[in-house]
């Protein structure tokens, strides 16, 4: 399909967000250009500029003004950063300067080098409001709270074109941390012989689970049909207890299965938010102004992280930093 729509560049490209969205931006009619924090010694250099990656490091502001110079994008996602709420407490620093200076680089880029461009920025559900005495859960949640502050602000302040897409908890195949994708891993083990456990706080915490590829969906959506300024929240409007997440787990398990769980717990059974409540409605009508709603089933999901993490081609645990 010949180009129609110019350049756009994809921070974390290779992500778990970012390796879905990719393919379907460029179905789209965009030049996907993957920014990456080094090239290899065996990678086409910068200068050359290949034209599906750049070498860029988003934490250093002269190389993001020197990138959207060269590359004049008509549009970025940025997924980059850093999202583990454990990690953060010990560098809260490294987390403000990977998720909220870098996302101040590129706006900043963008409105002296490239203002017209549209950058669509990943903010996170575990972001809270920041009033006078803010009161953020860990350091991770103050960086994607300032993160989503800031872009906003930039829409206010400069007229940038700039939003923020706000997704649930994103499951399905691919290099993800998540819950789902570890329970996953951990089947697959036991299928195969491993005798290993699995421990989780509660099996009563509801959670909207939305999969990764249906977030995709409404990403290349609000490219087209965004608002400057604006935070979408995207989510299946559903909401599943972690005991249901293991129901569903185990009814496309060839192996019984039992976690560990605090004594205490074990009896709770499911406190799953129905889907009619307002929260709930309210994500799941985000974006169906646009046409947009959930396609693949939580079944689906489930079934297409077994398959992958069975075949072997599933990241596990360890090896996700």
């Amino acid at each position: 399909m010949a180009t129609t729509k110019g350049t756009l560049l994809v921070t974390g490209a290779a992500g778990f967000v970012g390796g879905h969205a990719v393919p379907l931006l460029r179905e789209a009619g965009y030049q996907v250009v993957s920014v990456v924090r080094k090239e290899s010694r065996t990678s086409p250099s910068s200068a050359g500029r290949p034209s599906d990656r750049y070498s860029c490091d988003l934490t250093v502001s002269s190389e993001v003004r020197r990138m959207v110079r060269e590359l004049r994008p008509n549009a970025v996602l940025h997924l980059a950063g850093r999202n583990h709420a454990g990690d953060s407490w010990a560098d809260p620093a490294g987390y403000l300067e990977s998720n909220l200076m870098a996302t101040v680089y590129l706006l900043e880029a963008l409105r002296q080098e490239s203002p017209d461009t549209r950058i669509i920025v990943a903010g996170s559900m575990l972001s809270v409001p920041l009033g006078e005495r803010p009161q953020p859960p860990h350091p991770y949640s103050l960086s994607k709270s300032l993160q989503t502050l800031i872009t906003q602000s930039w829409a206010h302040l400069y007229r940038s074109d700039a939003l923020v897409v706000r997704p649930s908890n994103l499951v399905g195949p691919g290099p993800s941390g998540g819950i789902c994708t570890r329970l996953g891993a951990w089947i697959a083990d036991r299928e195969q012989g491993a005798d290993t456990s699995f421990r989780l706080a509660s099996l009563a915490e509801p959670r909207d689970y939305l999969d990764v590829r249906d977030a995709a969906a409404a990403i290349r959506i609000l490219f087209e049909k965004g608002k400057p300024g604006h935070v979408y929240p995207v989510a299946s409007g559903v909401y599943r207890s972690l005991g249901e997440v293991l129901n569903a787990f185990q009814a496309q398990s060839t192996e019984a299965f039992a976690v560990e769980t605090p004594q205490e717990l074990v009896g709770t059974g499911s406190s799953a938010i129905p889907a009619d409540t307002p929260v709930a409605a309210l994500h799941a009508r985000a974006l169906r102004v646009f046409g947009w709603q959930p396609q693949i089933s939580f079944a689906q999901s489930v079934a297409d992280i077994l398959f992958e993490q069975r075949s072997g081609k599933g990241v596990r645990v360890w090896e996700i930093s």
